[in-house]
């Protein structure tokens, strides 16, 4: 795990080597253990830990190292193959990198280290591209072929890892975060009015290639590019991996758990491969529950550390189902209850750790969490994040199966599954036929139906005419369309706006204090055979969740979190924390001038909004956090909102 930056050519003028300094600078709590430079001039590559700053180039990349496998100096980086002509910068992790080892030994390939990262290069370097198809891991890396004089950059399957990029005439910069890239100087940052209004409305920042800031983009997950570093000609990004629906395949439901427990042990095998000390994240849910259960079972004699959130007091406590998977095993649980004096630091340290503005305070109990174990020096941490988006996992899937059973007209059987499933505490019967109307009704009759329910597009404190005369098309941040079916929308959930945010809240947060985080369930071979089972083994007919998964984990998981209908996660107190920070959050509005800003409906309108957040949390909360992240995000990184 590591952090990477670099730049083709000359960035407005300026030489490459003193610009890529403060570029890692930034960058240094995702590699505190080492660093290195790539410099590449005339098809000629060099590496070292110094720079000539008087010096151009027409590759200069910077690499910090946080060491996990091969903590010698053997697995330094920017690693080059022994004649020179290839050269990796790697951040992230290969798990199967044993097993693709063997196979470029059986192709006469000598090894000189024990790293994934020497077995990535020469993968790459005999496979080209193919090479990604083989792995199962997550990254973001730089490639140089001296012999092409090209550069390939790539991301990961599912976008684990990040990789922002931007252009500013024939160069381009490369780097792990936005804020190495907002260093650069020679350019007015400005926020991407687009990504802009699905924060404020949705709470997304995830949106495709586009950031919260315009002319810097990131990579989508499962893509790569090629930059030419002669002309900087770059080639438009390119798919390696897209898995599409299919048609269900005829499976027993017995053989489909049995198959889907396999794939997930074997995950978790690989993904427990380390040299350093090993935790996993705990909030007493389903998954989780399941990685801790799944870690258990195949090391039984190794202590494991669990760092759980405890939001003591609330309704939001898991610490009952945390305390049930932790029994009669060995695990050391630590758990996490912030005071106030706790609660405003990590505010701070999520509001710099993140990238961008983030919507849900469940962000800064995440924070706490990675605090913890880096205090206790666990430097790898295991959780369940991407169970959701492969197995159907959120209230809003019920919608959408229900309209498939209506559609079929099945109504006996849509009966029953309005019946069962209205009884979930997510799932009451209003919101149940609000979500599947979603999933029957045309656009125009959905355009009718929220604004009657008080929900419309735009809220009364969004200025619309501001963002439809900047190009901003309003619309649902989600894919909802009549005669999908839940395989279709999981495909869409996987590479959409919620998981992304989601990876990128664990990613910074975990990186923050230099913590590898690891996602077991985000591993190809299974969402490929996850993708070929019938719906109805996804949901019940009751509307259970996740239902071969809850069998799969049968032997690991107590029945009783197996069986929990309540749905919470790392899931923050936010009324409560909103209180405490209130004096905080509504001076930092004021001094911002926030009811000024021309994409908001006025001042009057924006201050009724605030008034009736102070009476009625409930009503406002979330945009009110916005608001307030908005605002802190704007100022830390000099961002212009308008």
């Amino acid at each position: 795990m590591c952090g990477i930056a670099g730049i083709v050519g000359l960035w407005n003028g300026s030489s490459s080597p003193q610009l890529l300094e403060g570029m890692r600078k930034v960058l240094k709590h995702r590699g505190p253990d080492d660093f290195g430079y790539l410099l590449c001039c005339n098809q000629h590559a060099t590496v070292g830990r110094t720079l000539e700053l008087g010096t151009s180039y027409d590759l200069a990349c910077a690499h910090l190292r946080l060491s996990i496998l091969d903590l010698s100096p053997a697995g330094w980086q920017p690693m080059c193959t022994q004649d020179g002509r290839y050269a990796l910068l790697f951040n992230g992790e290969i798990y199967n990198y044993l097993e693709l080892r063997k196979e470029l030994e059986a192709e006469q390939i000598e090894f000189h280290t024990h790293s994934d990262t020497e077995v990535l290069l020469q993968a790459l370097v005999l496979w080209g591209d193919g090479a990604f198809q083989k792995l199962v891991g997550m990254f973001a890396l730089a490639f140089v072929n001296t012999v092409q004089n090209t550069l390939l950059l790539a991301r990961d399957f599912y976008g684990i890892k990040p990789l922002y990029f931007s252009k500013c005439g024939s160069s381009l910069a490369f780097a792990s975060e936005i804020k190495a890239i907002l260093t650069l100087p020679g350019r007015a940052w400005i926020a991407n009015p687009e990504t802009l209004f699905k924060y404020l409305r949705w709470g997304r920042t995830s949106n495709g290639r586009e950031t919260m800031v315009t002319g810097i983009e990131q990579l989508n997950p499962g893509t790569c590019m090629t930059v030419h570093l002669g002309n900087g000609l770059i080639t438009e990004p390119r798919s390696y991996w897209l898995p599409q629906p299919r048609l269900a395949e005829s499976i027993p439901f017995e053989d489909a758990v049995q198959t889907t427990r396999d794939l997930l042990l074997d995950s978790v095998r690989i993904h427990l491969r380390s040299d350093v000390r090993i935790g996993a994240a705990l909030s007493g849910g389903v998954d989780s529950s399941g990685i801790v259960g799944m870690i258990s079972a195949l090391q039984p004699d190794v202590e494991l550390r669990t760092f759980s959130f405890i939001a003591r007091g609330t309704r939001f406590s898991e610490e009952r189902w945390i305390d049930e998977v932790t029994r009669g095993r060995r695990i050391l649980s630590y758990k996490i209850c912030p005071s106030l004096p706790e609660l405003q630091t990590a505010v701070e340290n999520s509001l710099e750790a993140q990238d961008e503005p983030f919507s849900s305070m469940s962000v800064i109990a995440q924070n706490l969490v990675f605090r913890k174990a880096a205090c206790e020096g666990v430097k790898v941490m295991l959780d369940g994040q991407g169970a959701d988006e492969i197995f159907g996992g959120y209230d809003l899937y019920r919608g959408v199966r229900l309209a498939q059973l209506l559609r079929s007209g099945d109504f006996a059987g849509s009966l029953r599954f309005l019946s069962s499933a209205s009884e979930y505490p997510d799932s009451p019967p209003l919101r149940l036929l609000s979500w599947t109307g979603e999933f029957l009704l045309p656009d125009k009759a959905k355009v009718l139906f929220r604004k009657l329910s008080g929900k419309g597009l735009v809220p009364s404190w969004m200025n619309s005419f501001w963002f439809n005369q900047n190009g901003v098309k309003i619309c649902s941040p989600r894919s909802m369309r009549p005669g999908m079916r839940l395989q279709e929308l999981l495909h869409d959930e996987l590479f959409g706006m919620m998981l992304g945010d989601l990876l990128r809240y664990e990613d910074r947060n975990s990186m923050f204090y230099s913590i590898e985080s690891r996602v077991p369930f985000l591993n190809p071979q299974i969402t490929n055979f996850i993708s070929r089972l019938p719906d109805s083994y996804l949901m019940s007919p009751e509307g259970e969740t996740k239902n071969v998964l809850r069998h799969a984990l049968k032997p690991f998981v107590p029945s009783s979190v197996l069986e929990r209908r309540e749905k919470f996660g790392f899931e923050a107190p936010q009324s409560d924390w909103l209180r405490a920070l209130l004096p905080d959050i509504q001076e930092t509005l004021q001094e911002f001038g926030w009811q000024d800003l021309p994409f908001l409906a006025g001042g009057k309108t924006v201050y009724r909004a605030l008034v009736s957040h102070e009476n009625s949390l409930s009503v406002m909360e979330q945009t009110w956090w916005r608001w307030y992240n908005l605002a802190r995000w704007s100022r830390r990184h000099h961002v212009s909102l308008c």
